[in-house]
């Protein structure tokens, strides 16, 4: 079965949730097949045959076979956690992308880059898990490098040994968890997902250019995430 985290590792739900839709994703691959294909329907980047990759992806999720789960790791939950803090205290329109990495190196100590990647959703209109998990696997996938739109997405500026994340969403309401944003308001949630560190081996691989088809969520030598999703002003 999926490993569940110890409520001292994650914040809030949606934390929660992140953590075990990328471990669905790994122990059981062909379950985010449903997922993805609604995300190619539905998301601005990837609907109305924007995105290319929707079926290198299937087959990919479809070929996988089960991978192992990933743990929270307290080292990467704090470089996300205080490089979110950092990015509320900006107070800016559109929140500073990255940041996740330079503080990782900054916690851990020494310079970890090579084992590291990050991403970041500068919007995330879903309400669950599974749908941020599905549309960060079709990212990577696409490669959408610095896309600017309306709801778009940056993938992972990935490597060959390890991921760190960052992503804002829009803000749903305390007393309606599943709800949609007060578009009024201007508030929206910040999700800082990930720190993955992978064994020594993958390291020769380190530097190469980033790959299309390749996912950290999909790799079998990711071991560990850090996680964090906090409410702040545009």
């Amino acid at each position: 079965g999926l490993i569940q985290p110890w409520s001292s590792s994650y914040e809030n739900d949606f934390e929660k949730q992140i953590f075990m839709a990328i471990n669905l994703c790994r122990f059981d691959p062909k379950s985010f097949v449903p997922y993805v294909r609604q995300a190619y329907k539905d998301h601005v980047l990837l609907k109305a045959g924007s995105g290319k990759k929707m079926n290198d992806l299937i087959a990919k999720l479809q070929a996988t076979p089960s991978l192992k789960q990933v743990t929270f790791d307290e080292q990467a939950s704090e470089a996300v956690r205080e490089n979110n803090k950092a990015v509320i205290a900006k107070a800016e329109a559109k929140p500073t992308k990255g940041g996740n990495i330079a503080k990782y190196n900054e916690i851990k100590g020494g310079d970890n880059t090579s084992s590291c990647a990050e991403f970041t959703f500068p919007q995330f209109e879903g309400t669950t898990g599974q749908q941020f998990i599905a549309l960060q696997l079709a990212l990577d996938f696409e490669d959408f490098e610095g896309a600017e739109k309306d709801a778009a997405a940056k993938p992972a500026a990935l490597d060959a040994t390890a991921e760190l994340a960052d992503a804002p969403i829009p803000a749903q309401p305390a007393t309606e968890a599943g709800s949609a944003p007060d578009k009024s308001t201007g508030s929206e949630v910040k999700t800082d997902a990930a720190a993955k560190d992978k064994p020594a081996k993958a390291a020769a691989a380190a530097g190469k250019p980033t790959k299309p088809s390749y996912s950290p969520i999909l790799d079998d030598d990711v071991q560990f995430v850090g996680i964090c999703n906090k409410v702040h002003p545009k």
